[in-house]
């Protein structure tokens, strides 16, 4: 029994974990999930010895940068030539 989740045209995601999932069950084990899965685990575990403190500060810092450099070029935008 094959069930296909289509969202604004693009199904190829649901259908390729649902298969994904029937392989697990059958005892294989898919590569890229494993690949995706392994990558998760270490940026989530780098992420807990950063601690929160840490993280808040890069975002803030990264939110300054944006604002920054979209306000430099809003200024650009609108230096005549």
């Amino acid at each position: 029994m094959a069930v296909n989740v289509e969202v604004q045209g693009h199904s190829e995601p649901v259908v390729y974990y649902g298969w994904y999932e029937l392989r697990v069950f059958a005892g294989a084990d898919d590569p890229i999930v494993s690949t995706a899965t392994a990558a998760q685990a270490t940026i989530a575990g780098w992420l807990a010895g950063l601690g929160t403190g840490w993280i808040v500060v890069a975002f803030a810092l990264l939110v300054v940068v944006g604002a920054l450099a979209l306000r430099k070029q809003r200024q650009r935008d609108r230096t005549p030539e």
